[in-house]
């Protein structure tokens, strides 16, 4: 709370009392709300997550004025199965966003970015991210 209000010296002398080789492992409770993950509890009991279809697109933002719906992506990667290749090559459709250039960034800087994060996206998404080099703790 203090670091979060900018009370860095306060913050530092919190963390200098906490003794080394603290160790604190989390608990589940399924009668306590507080300490219950309903999302975890979910997909462990239902054995399932689901989206629902309204949501299942993908937006990208400060590419133009507005974020922008990337309908070519869904529709070439729609009943596929989920491949880097597949992603890369229907994230290159990202290329051709009438993208805003300003002075932070060109237009054609613009559709790079949203090509390449949204590639990297829907890898995540997909869990063929673990051991990309972008997604590395370095």
């Amino acid at each position: 709370m203090r670091l979060d209000l900018g009370k860095l010296t306060e913050a530092a002398a919190d963390a200098d009392l906490v003794p080394a080789g603290f160790v604190y492992n989390a608990t589940y409770s399924s009668t306590n709300d507080r300490r219950r993950n309903r999302l975890f509890f979910d997909g462990q009991t239902n054995l399932y997550l689901s989206v629902d279809p309204r949501f299942r697109n993908l937006t990208v933002g400060g590419v133009a004025v507005a974020p922008v719906r990337v309908t070519d992506v869904e529709k070439a990667i729609t009943g596929q199965a989920p491949t880097s290749e597949l992603f890369a090559k229907a994230c290159e459709s990202c290329r051709s966003i009438d993208a805003m250039a300003d002075i932070h960034a060109s237009a054609d800087y613009r559709q790079h970015l949203a090509t390449v994060l949204s590639r990297r996206a829907l890898e995540k998404a997909a869990g063929l991210a673990d051991n990309a080099p972008w997604n590395r703790v370095h």
